[in-house]
């Protein structure tokens, strides 16, 4: 019997790539559910599921970073946020209530928590998909968000600060879609 390949690996690998100018238009073009969440992946590089975890509680407006536990290593990291950023988390928000609550998982099992999680990722992968496709541009995942942060501050000379704000001038302002 022939060994059958395993394409998946292949196929999801492929989906991480640097999000260029417009992408990040299209991305970008308008305020939505996922407006937030995609602006903290590209602009803190954390992964999808450490963002999908955040509460307030998370964010300290006076140092401009975001402090969480690293999924996976147990490791508490703390990770600059542009100001221009930081002024769209909600300050009112409870502590302990998630940003993105359709993305919490609030399960003690590990193993639960993990394919929950996964299958709610798919949300906004699933948007993210749709809308570069509206554009019509490659599809890209979750993922490339924290690549094109990457390769923004590989190719770039200057101090992180400097680098996220030429990174954030590539985002359009959100247009506001009229009311019928």
């Amino acid at each position: 019997m022939p060994e059958i390949p395993v394409l998946h690996r292949t196929v999801a690998r492929s989906l991480h790539r640097v999000l260029d100018p417009v992408d990040l238009a299209a991305i970008f073009k308008f305020e939505h559910e996922w407006y937030l969440y995609y602006l903290l992946l590209l602009t803190t590089g954390m992964r999808p599921d450490d963002a999908a975890q955040l509460t307030s509680a998370n964010f300290s407006w006076k140092r401009t970073i975001i402090g969480y536990v690293k999924e996976g290593s147990e490791k508490y990291v703390e990770v600059p946020v542009p100001q221009d950023v930081l002024r769209l988390v909600p300050h009112d928000h409870s502590a302990t209530k998630p940003l993105f609550p359709r993305l919490c998982v609030d399960v003690e099992d590990p193993w639960i928590m993990e394919e929950a999680l996964n299958e709610r990722l798919g949300q906004p992968a699933d948007f993210l998909e749709a809308l570069l496709t509206a554009a019509g541009r490659p599809t890209a995942s979750l993922v490339s968000f924290r690549i094109t942060l990457q390769q923004e501050l590989s190719g770039c000379k200057q101090d992180i600060d400097s680098a996220l704000q030429s990174l954030l001038q590539k985002i359009p302002e959100p247009m506001e879609i009229a009311s019928t």
